[in-house]
């Protein structure tokens, strides 16, 4: 349902605080009963709305047209055809509502919807950033707390869990892109068997992840850089198999954040993330600082972590009318079609785009020790930077999948889907001018910051600029991409990305058998900016294409 109704307690009967107005309704052998209404603070129109009582299983029906301020959503248990068919009307009837609001007052309309994207996107905005944070913490903990030798067992496990992040986070992206569309379709029994395969799957690649990493943390802690004979060899391994252990929570940590954001809930994941970083902190100077665990320390304060946060939005799941707690399960063949429909095309495009940085940054290490260490300093804050247009595409995932269903009924529906389209788009401009300014000011002016070697300072200044486009573009593919996961085009998207990965392969191709003037480095970073222009216009391109 929509931000402008009003938030029902639909159950038998219920009282909620701060409002004493009463509703009368039917529902099953309690006719004399009531529904209140939960207050909040700006009038709207309400009308009819219909709703599934978890109390005693009938049917709720407001027939109170009220003037009432809104709250969130509606959040209504609906259930079989019938269920079905009265969230249809309630839907119906609320996007007859935007219609006239926007046509009515467009500006109004806009600053409805900006507020309502802004509410969404910046809680969301935490959750891309919730391992990098772990691995912040950690870093920073040690390196004050545990000395240089500690400091530097964390650098390879860094580069393993940021690319366990990278991998698993295509699990997300599909729990949000199934249960968004059975959501925005009324069917709320499927999600929830939904949500219960994505358990399944996220706990089965937790497991698997965790039991590699066990057994190949010397092997892997090799491909990273790290030599067995090192002094910190030993301390970086028993780091990566202590922090393992937190894999299938993690797991599960991802599946239940997306799970909440595809029922338009983007605080409890928030707080889910600022919790397990609090206990990470707190954890680090009782582990590092009192009891001197050095690393491992600071891994079973990460493992501590993240089990509280999986704890946490297991008990916020069911909250609010949403979803109820679902057990972890398989689904059998014909249950897994959508997931497999789903989880293929994900892998490829994730794998292809995880494959192109991963070549971009390979050339860039080739060059020498002086151009590797400039584009490292330089590419650990751009990195950082484009997470932070991740919430606009789960805002794009979430918020776009009613608009696309309701576009197909007509002309004056395809405004609201235009309209929604431009305000992600436009923020995304925004938002990325402003990362992008500082993708690039820091570098120019300030790369000291970087590094103390001034040998480093003009390779860094020299990057700044394809940084900056870099950071923009980046976050303004978020929203774009994101509406082509809610319109389910994932083939689409997996196979456009992996012609980027050939156009990619052979631009790195071209600068690793030529000096391009000396301006290797820099050229790499137009590439990379190069990337995200091909991306914005091969995924806008198709997402303008009318049917």
């Amino acid at each position: 349902m929509r931000d402008n109704l009003v938030r029902v307690a639909v159950v038998c009967p219920v009282f909620v605080k701060g409002d004493t107005t009463k509703y009368p309704r039917t529902c099953c052998s309690y006719s004399s009963g009531v529904v209140t209404l939960q207050q909040a603070s700006q009038p709207c129109y309400v009308g009819l709305m219909h709703g599934f009582c978890s109390a005693c299983h009938g049917f709720v029906a407001i027939h109170s047209a009220v003037t009432w301020p809104p709250a969130t959503r509606v959040n209504l248990h609906l259930r079989g055809r019938r269920g079905r068919a009265l969230q249809a009307e309630s839907g119906g009837r609320e996007g007859k509502l935007e219609l006239e609001l926007i046509e009515r007052d467009p500006t109004e309309w806009r600053r409805r919807e900006s507020r309502r994207i802004a509410a969404f996107a910046g809680p969301a905005l935490s959750m891309p950033l919730a391992d990098p944070l772990m691995s912040f913490i950690d870093t920073a903990m040690v390196g004050r707390a545990a000395g240089t030798l500690q400091l530097a067992s964390l650098g390879p496990n860094t580069v393993i869990f940021n690319f366990v992040n990278y991998v698993v986070n295509f699990l997300g992206i599909a729990t949000l892109t199934i249960m968004g569309r059975e959501l925005a379709e009324g069917r709320r029994e499927q999600a929830a068997r939904s949500l219960s395969h994505a358990l399944g799957f996220s706990l089965i690649i937790g497991v698997a992840l965790g039991v590699l990493l066990q057994c190949k943390a010397v092997k892997l802690l090799t491909l990273c850089g790290a030599a067995e004979s090192a002094a910190y060899f030993s301390s970086a391994a028993q780091y990566l198999r202590i922090r393992a252990v937190s894999l299938p929570a993690f797991t599960a940590m991802i599946v239940l954040q997306s799970a909440l954001l595809a029922q338009q809930e983007s605080r409890a994941p928030a707080v889910a993330v600022l919790i397990a970083a609090a206990v990470n902190i707190a954890g680090d100077a009782l582990l590092i600082i009192d009891l001197k665990l050095g690393a491992a320390g600071a891994a079973y304060a990460t493992v501590f972590g993240e089990l509280v946060a999986a704890a946490m939005l297991l008990v916020v799941l069911p909250g609010k009318g949403r979803l109820p707690r679902q057990r972890p399960r398989l689904p059998n063949l014909v249950e897994l079609k959508p997931f497999a429909a789903a989880l293929g095309p994900l892998s490829v495009f994730k794998v292809s785009k995880n494959l192109c940085y991963g070549v971009l940054q390979s050339t860039a290490t080739a060059m020498g020790a002086v151009e590797c260490a400039a584009h490292q300093s330089v590419w650990v804050l751009w990195s950082v930077l484009s997470f932070m247009g991740e919430p606009l595409s789960q805002a794009a995932q979430v918020l776009l999948p009613q608009r696309f269903a309701a576009a197909q009924q007509g002309k004056r529906q395809r405004r609201l889907l235009r309209e929604t389209l431009r305000m992600l788009v436009g923020a995304s401009i925004v938002w990325g001018l402003l990362l992008g300014c500082i993708a690039g000011l820091l570098p120019a002016f300030a790369p000291q910051l970087f590094s103390p070697d001034a040998v480093l300072w003009d390779l860094i200044r020299s990057v700044a600029v394809p940084s900056t486009v870099a950071a923009v573009l980046s976050t303004i593919s978020c929203p774009v991409e994101g509406a082509l996961l809610a319109q389910g085009k994932l083939f689409f998207m997996a196979g456009r990305m992996s012609s980027i990965l050939v156009v990619i392969i052979a631009g790195m191709h071209g600068i690793r058998t030529s000096a391009y003037g000396g301006q290797g480095l820099v050229a790499v970073w137009w590439w990379l900016a190069g990337f995200f222009a091909l991306r914005v216009v091969v995924m806008g391109l198709q997402l303008r294409r009318r049917k």
